[in-house]
C-alpha cells in the first residue's frame, strides 16, 4: 500500500509539473506595449550582379546570405540548383554545383549559410544531406542526416564554432493528426559537423493551438548569444539563451495589419479560392535583432498578386520593437522584398529581373 502511495505521488507531482510548465509557457507572454516612433528608410547603396558571359543567372532566389565579414554574397539559382557568389559590390567570384545526386550536386537545397571561418554549409532536403564546404568552395564533408526523431523545417540554419544550429519538426507531431498538438514540439536542433549531437530544445509557440494556421515553419534569427524564434504565421517572438536553454522572453504586438485564417483552407478546393482566402493569413518570413532593435517582417496578399502571379504585387510589413524593454516601436511597409539583413542593413530587391537583378541596402531610421 505504501509503495503505491508513493508510486501515485509521483505521477501526480510529474503531471502537475508538466501541467504547470504547459502553462507557464502560455502565461510567460508578454503583450508588447505601445511605445510609437516615426520610422524611415534611408536609401545607402544599389547592388546590381554582374556575371560573365560565360555564366547565366537564371533564377536566383530572391533571399541570400553572406559571409560574416560583409565580403561575399550566396545565391541558389533554383533553375540550374546552382549557387552564385559574388562580392559585396555585385561582381561575379564562383559558382558552385548543379543538379544531381553527386558530392558538389544538389537536389532540394532548403538552407544555407557561411560560419566564422568562412566555410559554407548547405542543407539538402531532397538528398536529406549536409555538405560542408571549405572558403575556397571544395567540399570537406557530406554527412547524411537520417533521424527518426524530427525534421529539418526552418528554410534557415546558423554555423558556428563546429555547431550547426536549425528549427526542426518533431515527427512525433508531425501530420495532419496531430496538428493540434504541433506546438509541442521541441524547435531547434544543434548538430556539430559530423551530424552528431543533435541536441534539442525550445518550444514551438502556444499560440499556435489558439489559430487557425495553414503552415507551422519556424522562423529563427541567432544573435548575441539569443535565439529569436517565431513562425511563419505567428507574430509573437521567443528568446532563448544559447547557453542555458532557457526562454527568457515571449512578445509580440499583432498589428492591425498581421491577419490570421477564420477557417481551415480545404485541399480540394479550387487553387484561386484558396488562394483568396489565404489572403487572411500573413506570412511571416523574418526576424531580426541589430543592437537597438527587434524587427520582424511579413508579408500580406493581394489581388493584383493573384491576378498577375506578380511576387512585386505582395505588401511587405516590418514591425520594429525596442530590443530593451520589447515595447512596440511601430510598423512601415516596405518597397521591395526583403532579402536579408545585416546589423542596421535591410536589402530589398528592387529588381528580380535576371539581367538587372537589383538590391537596394537600406537603414531603418527610427526618430522620438
Amino acid at each position: 500500500m505504501k509503495y503505491q502511495s508513493t508510486v501515485l505521488l509521483l505521477l501526480f507531482l510529474f503531471l502537475s509539473c508538466n501541467n504547470s510548465e504547459s502553462n507557464e509557457n502560455i502565461s510567460e507572454f508578454q503583450e508588447s506595449e505601445v511605445s510609437k516612433k516615426n520610422i524611415e528608410l534611408k536609401l545607402h547603396d544599389r547592388i546590381t550582379l554582374s556575371v560573365p558571359d560565360s555564366v547565366v543567372i537564371a533564377a536566383p532566389n530572391y533571399t541570400f546570405e553572406m559571409d560574416r565579414n560583409g565580403e561575399r554574397m550566396a545565391f541558389f539559382d533554383v533553375m540550374t540548383y546552382r549557387f552564385l557568389i559574388f562580392d559585396k559590390d555585385g561582381k561575379f567570384l564562383h559558382s558552385l554545383g548543379r543538379d544531381g545526386r553527386g558530392p558538389e550536386e544538389f537536389m532540394m537545397v532548403y538552407s544555407y549559410a557561411f560560419d566564422e571561418k568562412g566555410n559554407f554549409i548547405v542543407y539538402d532536403d531532397g538528398l536529406k544531406m549536409l555538405k560542408i564546404f571549405d572558403d575556397t568552395y571544395q567540399i570537406q564533408n557530406s554527412i547524411s542526416i537520417k533521424n527518426d526523431e524530427y525534421y529539418f523545417a526552418s528554410h534557415k540554419l546558423f554555423a558556428e564554432d563546429g555547431f550547426i544550429l536549425t528549427g526542426i519538426l518533431e515527427t512525433k507531431f508531425a501530420g495532419p493528426s496531430r496538428k493540434d498538438e504541433v506546438w509541442k514540439s521541441r524547435i531547434v536542433s544543434q548538430l556539430t559537423y559530423d551530424g552528431a549531437g543533435g541536441e534539442v530544445f525550445g518550444i514551438y509557440d502556444p499560440y499556435l493551438k489558439q489559430i487557425v494556421p495553414s503552415t507551422y515553419r519556424p522562423v529563427l534569427f541567432m544573435g548575441d548569444e539569443m535565439l529569436y524564434t517565431s513562425h511563419s504565421n505567428s507574430y509573437r517572438i521567443q528568446v532563448f539563451n544559447l547557453d542555458s536553454k532557457k526562454r527568457e522572453h515571449y512578445f509580440g504586438y499583432r498589428s492591425e495589419n498581421f491577419g490570421h485564417l477564420e477557417e481551415e483552407i480545404d485541399p480540394r478546393e479550387p487553387l484561386e479560392t484558396r488562394f483568396r482566402k489565404g489572403f487572411e493569413e500573413s506570412s511571416t518570413r523574418m526576424i531580426h535583432a541589430d543592437d537597438d532593435y527587434v524587427y520582424h517582417y511579413f508579408i500580406n496578399g493581394t489581388e493584383q498578386w493573384l491576378e498577375a502571379k506578380d511576387l512585386s504585387a505582395l505588401k511587405n510589413h516590418l514591425v520594429v520593437y525596442d530590443k530593451l524593454n520589447r515595447q512596440f516601436i511601430g510598423e512601415i511597409v516596405l518597397p521591395h522584398r526583403l532579402s536579408y539583413a545585416r546589423d542596421n542593413r535591410f536589402y530589398l530587391l528592387e529588381n528580380e529581373d535576371p539581367d538587372q537583378f537589383t538590391i537596394g541596402i537600406y537603414e531603418v531610421v527610427i526618430n522620438s
